[in-house]
């Protein structure tokens, strides 16, 4: 027979197993949530961030280089 403690640890370390594991599902769920939202606004929000930057101040100041033609 097992003694009272090592019963109650026994519950112990299962109830801090099961809330570990649905704490990971949850946080699984939403990495993948939040990963997905991301891939449905990419498109836009790069367009957005281009269009952006071409018409700030920052864009008018940077050096153009050319790169020749190796053909």
């Amino acid at each position: 027979m097992r003694s009272v403690s090592e019963n109650s640890m026994l519950k112990g370390v299962a109830i801090v197993g099961v809330a570990s594991a649905a704490v990971l599902a949850m946080q699984m769920y939403l990495w993948q949530a939040k990963a997905s939202s991301r891939q449905g606004m990419s498109a836009a929000s790069m367009s957005s961030f281009i269009i952006d930057l071409h018409s700030s101040d920052y864009a008018k100041n940077l050096p153009i280089h050319t790169v020749e033609d190796p053909i």
